[in-house]
């Protein structure tokens, strides 16, 4: 709709989704294992849970415009939306079956607004506000049981009959941001950005084990800049970018933990959550080399990190570390051959950490379990291209 130099753009939709899953854990012997902690053989069935989702929304979005005079390229966007999602979860697992057997729903109204201007030729100035909600999932839902947790370092499942102790993820996030070409073929975005999570859920390692389970942990707050560059130049293409993101607790509370002796830490307002790394660097060159040819180098570089169960920050973090990678690209008529390389300084780095006890030792000291990143690597590829013809041109 147009009134004069405004014009409005209402849109409003709806959504229905059903989706099911199915998941089993089995516990396996192994040389040294052939039993259970509760002494019965191994291979065995532990857990065997399945969930039917459905998620439903519906949402209405107004978008004004501004087309004519001083004010030219404002836009004034405001949106308001409503989800609801509904987990059945049947448990079925051999040692107490139906014990996480039952329904959690979980909705909320989303409202969001945004205003940009185009104030100049290849300039953009926006900011927005936004309201978020994320319903527990269904492993996190099975999972949030300190006397019941899941197997493995990262998540897993367990036949949880807390299945409706988590309450959803509430978040307020506020953006800036500015892009445009200051110089000819440069372009850059530079972006702040701050949010404010309520009842974050978190994945808590339990005491004397790698096994993890879920609890909302109050507020936790991200704040952020991210800088993006790309600089074309004949034969040549460079981009780079930069993202600082501080994430921290917001809050006093007690966390069960395997680093400390007694099992729990204390968490004060302003410690980092782990493995979120507040700097991450990327740099990548593109040269056409030939006019069949392009070449490629580049680097990613990720800061230092807490490790998981160190909450407190009070252990040494993973170290950071830089990635090299290096590329071509050959191009003949319908064919393309690449070659990918990445770590070709074959670099000796770490991506994860976290405390557990190490059963092969004498006492079973907890010790820093760390997951290596991966060595070199060459990739080659190639490509034939269907709808191209014989000279390597595009039919008309």
């Amino acid at each position: 709709m147009r009134a004069g130099a405004l014009r409005n753009d209402l849109s409003a939709g709806a959504e229905v989704m059903r989706s099911s899953v199915r998941l089993r854990v089995h516990e396996e012997a192994n040389p040294r294992f052939t039993t259970s902690e509760a002494g019965e053989p191994l291979p065995r069935l532990t857990s065997d849970l399945y969930d039917r989702q459905w998620a439903t929304g519906a949402f209405v979005q107004e978008q004004a415009r501004i087309t004519d005079g001083p004010l030219t390229g404002l836009s004034a966007t405001a949106a308001l939306r409503f989800d609801r999602i509904a987990h059945q979860i049947v448990d079925t697992s051999p040692d107490a079956p139906g014990n996480a057997t039952g329904n959690a729903i979980f909705s909320a109204w989303i409202p969001a607004a945004g205003l940009s201007w185009a104030f100049a030729p290849h300039w953009l100035v926006s900011t927005s506000w936004t309201a978020g909600f994320r319903a527990p999932a269904f492993l996190e839902l099975t999972c949030a049981d300190p006397a019941a947790p899941c197997v493995g370092l990262q998540a897993g499942l367990a036949p949880d009959p807390t299945l409706t102790s988590l309450r959803p993820v509430r978040s307020r996030s506020l953006e800036v941001g500015v892009s445009g070409s200051p110089l000819g073929g440069l372009t850059a975005t530079l972006t702040a950005f701050r949010a404010d999570l309520r009842d974050d859920i978190y994945s808590v390692v339990a005491p004397g084990t790698t096994r993890v389970y879920f609890q909302n942990v109050g507020e936790t707050r991200r704040v952020g800049l991210e800088l993006a560059l790309r600089l074309e130049r004949g034969a040549f293409d460079v981009e780079a970018g930069y993202a600082y993101t501080r994430a921290t607790f917001r809050g006093d509370f007690a966390l069960a933990t395997p680093r400390t002796p007694d099992g729990t830490e204390t968490v004060r307002p302003g410690a980092q959550l782990p493995l979120t790394p507040n700097h991450h660097l990327r740099l990548e060159a593109r040269a056409q080399a030939l006019r069949w040819l392009t070449l490629s180098a580049g680097f990613g570089y990720v800061g230092s990190q807490y490790f998981r169960g160190d909450e407190a920050n009070a252990a040494p973090e993973l170290a950071p570390y830089l990635i090299v990678r290096t590329g071509a690209e050959a191009r003949w008529r319908a064919w393309t051959a690449t070659l990918r390389a990445a770590n070709v300084l074959d670099s000796r780095y770490e991506t994860f950490g976290a405390f557990a006890p190490d059963g092969r030792a004498p006492g079973r000291p907890i010790e820093p379990f760390l997951t290596p990143g991966a060595p070199i690597r060459v990739v080659l590829g190639l490509r034939w291209d269907l709808e191209r013809n014989g000279n390597g041109r595009a039919p008309q």
